[in-house]
């Protein structure tokens, strides 16, 4: 086992210790028997009282500025610091990983491994949401060799991490604040991908020809590499029909499965698992309003995974199902670099409302480039029920006036838009 910072220290402070990614890994180093304190901006607030004697180790969420009051305390004090990919990476090394990546899925897909092998291998396994497998919790501490997590490409953030296999989900630009285009996005999946132990396992989806040339291009440098293939054509397809809905669920658990494989043998009851998983939070969670509307909460905010949940709730609830789906768009700079994509992603709802677009690592020019009333207009143009919201409270109040109207209303966004969904579902009680 590699002697790191992460395994020697005691005594560690999380700075933004309610991060998806942060809460995991600090809930399993207290599993560990380490002693772990935190701070988020929503509370304890950040303080340099925070940073107590006899802390050894900080790790703080990449959204934690270097100017972090806590974070330049630490430095004073001479504290040793990680951020939140540095400290994950330190865990990989002492496990043998799997590592989900992609630019969607890779939080159903985790879940969906994690539902697979917990019982078999009991893993550690760090997720990106709340899961049933795991009591619904995100991280189990288990007691053997293998580690799963999610590996996030945002910053290259998982060219920490040291993988033994890495699942692909699929891969198209996106963070488009970080990475310059498509070919700088590729290069940091190559470069992750060529970061696989010697011998390791790579599983890639059939027909992506962006994915089939980049593992191309890593075989000729990487032999020892092998890589498994799933796809439509494959038997198990067939017989995978997950509790949420969608093609792109059905090939999450077919790639699920796929990894599953590489560590146990699989049975038939392995589908039967995979036809139970009922989906993570905010993976198309599902809600029945009482005498009203069934209300769906989803992350997607990238164009291709809202155009896919949107259809994938018309094929469960039906073709004269009338769906209102409220997106908020994640970044001011996203929403403008995709734009074009984004404005035929609603095809399949009946009304669409745009209450704001939440601001997040945005430059004033960002914010300058698009506003909801400009992304409005420009869905609009192919799409004849598109309207804004005017923002989240009067969003919510404008829906709350029309309950009856919709058979279902998918609340659908990386940002703050749960607020409204989690008042409307508290009124129903």
């Amino acid at each position: 086992m590699k002697e790191t910072i992460l395994q020697s220290a005691k005594n560690i402070h999380c700075i933004g210790i309610k991060g998806t990614g942060l809460s995991a890994l600090a809930g399993i180093l207290e599993a560990q028997g380490k002693t772990v304190t935190g701070s988020d901006a929503s509370g304890p607030p950040h303080d340099a009282k925070n940073i107590t004697p006899g802390i050894d180790l900080v790790i703080y969420s990449a959204a934690v500025p270097s100017e972090n009051i806590e974070r330049k305390t630490a430095q004073a004090e001479g504290i040793p610091e990680l951020s939140y990919p540095e400290a994950l990476g330190q865990l990989t090394q002492n496990h043998k990983t799997i590592a989900i990546c992609g630019t969607h899925g890779k939080t159903t897909t985790t879940s969906m491994v994690a539902t697979i092998i917990k019982d078999e291998v009991d893993p550690t396994i760090l997720v990106g949401a709340n899961i049933p497998a795991l009591a619904n919790r995100n991280f189990h501490y288990g007691k053997g060799e293998y580690l799963l997590i999610e590996a996030c490409e945002y910053q290259r953030h998982f060219l920490h991490y040291y993988p033994d296999i890495i699942c692909i989900t699929n891969m198209e630009l996106d963070h488009v604040d970080y990475f310059k285009d498509e070919n700088d996005y590729q290069d940091a999946f190559a470069s992750f991908l060529l970061r696989i132990s010697e011998n390791g396992t790579i599983i890639i989806p059939k027909k992506n020809e962006k994915i089939k040339k980049l593992t191309k291009d890593v075989q000729q440098s990487r032999p020892d590499i092998k890589f498994i293939e799933y796809g439509k054509d494959d038997p198990d397809f067939q017989k995978i029909h997950p509790s949420i809905p969608g093609e792109h669920n059905r090939l999450n658990a077919l790639a699920a499965l796929k990894t599953g494989q590489t560590i146990i043998s699989l049975g038939d009851e392995v589908i039967q698992k995979l036809n139970s998983f009922t989906g993570a939070s905010r993976r198309f969670e599902q809600f029945n309003y009482p005498n009203g509307p069934i209300i769906i909460d989803d992350y997607a905010h990238h164009p291709t995974a809202v155009n896919a949940t949107i259809r994938a709730a018309r094929a469960k609830f039906g073709p004269d199902s009338k769906i209102l789906c409220v997106f908020q768009p994640h970044q001011h700079s996203r929403t403008k670099k995709l734009l074009k994509q984004f404005t035929t992603a609603f095809q399949a709802a009946n009304e669409v409302i745009i209450p704001n677009i939440y601001k997040t690592r945005d430059t004033q020019e960002d914010i300058e480039s698009i506003t909801a009333e400009s992304f409005v207009k420009e869905l609009s143009k192919h799409h004849s029920h598109v309207e804004y919201g005017h923002g989240l409270e009067k969003t919510l109040y404008n829906i709350q006036n029309r309950l009856e109207e919709f058979d279902v209303i998918i609340f659908m966004g990386a940002g703050d838009i749960i607020a409204i969904s989690n008042q409307l579902k508290s009124s129903s009680k």
